[in-house]
C-alpha cells in the first residue's frame, strides 16, 4: 500500500521538530522528510531561510544538503553507468 502525500501543515510540523531536543524524534523526522523528497523541498527551503528557530533552520538546511548530495550521487552514478566499458 501507497503511503499518502504528506499536508503542508505535516511537513512544517516535522520541520519544526528538528529542533526537538530528542535526538530520537529528530532523526525520525528527518529520516520522514528525506522520504518526501521533492515534496518537502519548498517548506524546508523556506525554513532555512527563515528567523524562525536557529534549531529548526540549521535542521532543514542539512535535510536540503543531504537531497542535494543524494541527487548529485544518482546522477553520477547513472553517468558512471552510462561510460562504464563493455
Amino acid at each position: 500500500m501507497q503511503e499518502a502525500l504528506p499536508r503542508t501543515n505535516e511537513i512544517r510540523a516535522a520541520i519544526r521538530l528538528l529542533a526537538d531536543d530528542d535526538r530520537f524524534v529528530i532523526d525520525s523526522c528527518r529520516r520522514r522528510l528525506l522520504s518526501w523528497g521533492s515534496i518537502a523541498e519548498k517548506e524546508l527551503q523556506c525554513a532555512a531561510d527563515s528567523d524562525a528557530d536557529a534549531r529548526a533552520r540549521a535542521g532543514a538546511r542539512s535535510v536540503l544538503r543531504s537531497m542535494s548530495f543524494d541527487r548529485w550521487a544518482e546522477e553520477f552514478s547513472a553517468l558512471a553507468e552510462a561510460w562504464r566499458w563493455p
